[in-house]
C-alpha cells in the first residue's frame, strides 16, 4: 500500500468519511432503500433448497429462470432409507433411485472437472 504510506497532499481524502455498506445484516439504507411492507408481503418465498437447485441448474444452462425450477422439480423425490424392508421390491424401490442419483452426480462432477 505505497499510496497510503506516501504523505501526498494531492489525495485529499479522509478515511473517516467512509461508511460501511452493510449495517445490521443488510445493505445500508443510503445505498439500497428498504422495500415497503406491501411489496414484502407479495414477495416470493424462496427456500435454501430451491436456491441450491437453481444454482446447480445454472451450471449447465446459465439462462435458467426461477420459473423453470418447478418444471424440472417434477423429478421423483428420493425416499429415505429404512432399517427394515417388507420385501426385495421395496428395497429396490428405495435404493435404485439413490444409486442412479449418485451416478448422475458423479458424472456431472467429472464433466465439470474436464
Amino acid at each position: 500500500m505505497p499510496c497510503l504510506t506516501n504523505n501526498n497532499s494531492d489525495l485529499n481524502w479522509d478515511p473517516n468519511d467512509f461508511m460501511p455498506l452493510i449495517q445490521e445484516k443488510s445493505f445500508a439504507e443510503w445505498l439500497v432503500k428498504p422495500s415497503p411492507e406491501k411489496v414484502l408481503k407479495r414477495a416470493r418465498q424462496v427456500t435454501y433448497e430451491q436456491i441450491n437447485t437453481l444454482e446447480e441448474m445454472r451450471k449447465s444452462n446459465p439462462n435458467v429462470k426461477f420459473e423453470d425450477l418447478n418444471q424440472n422439480g417434477k423429478k421423483k423425490k428420493l425416499r429415505e432409507v429404512l432399517l427394515r424392508y417388507e420385501d426385495g421390491y421395496e428395497y429396490l424401490d428405495v435404493f435404485l433411485p439413490l444409486i442412479k442419483a449418485e451416478a448422475e452426480h458423479d458424472k456431472k462432477i467429472k464433466e465439470s472437472q474436464v
